[in-house]
């Protein structure tokens, strides 16, 4: 009896589903605050944490981008921004962001293509 006790209660430990909940905000801020100071890896580190939490999360996507623009990473910029641009179409600094890249990396005819995607949707947006 006390085996089939056991049994059923590791059973239902297998079957029971542990999600824990995590405060989206303070990965933001934590994010934030290590782009200011110029900590471009933990910001890159906190935003993968959210990129990997929710794949839609654009914004993470973006500033994960930020920080890989800060330390060099310009194709890891460009793929971030482009996953960005794709989850969220009006997303004028993505685009702008993007122009950017697109220009350090010499591919000047889809920068000017971004920028005045930029430009359309925003176009008091300096």
């Amino acid at each position: 009896m006390k085996r089939l006790i056991l049994i059923m209660l590791f059973v239902l430990l297998l079957n029971t589903k542990a999600d824990a909940q995590y405060n989206k905000q303070f990965f933001y801020y934590k994010a934030e605050y290590a782009l200011s100071v110029g900590d471009y890896r933990q910001a890159i580190n906190i935003m993968s944490i959210l990129v990997e939490h929710d794949k839609k999360d654009f914004e993470a996507l973006f500033l994960r981008a930020i920080a890989k623009y800060n330390i060099g990473d310009l194709v890891g910029a460009e793929k971030d921004l482009t996953k960005s641009i794709r989850l969220n179409k009006g997303y004028a600094q993505a685009y702008q962001y993007r122009a950017i890249v697109r220009a350090m990396k010499g591919n000047y005819e889809q920068a000017l293509k971004d920028f005045e995607t930029a430009i359309k949707q925003r176009p008091d947006f300096t």
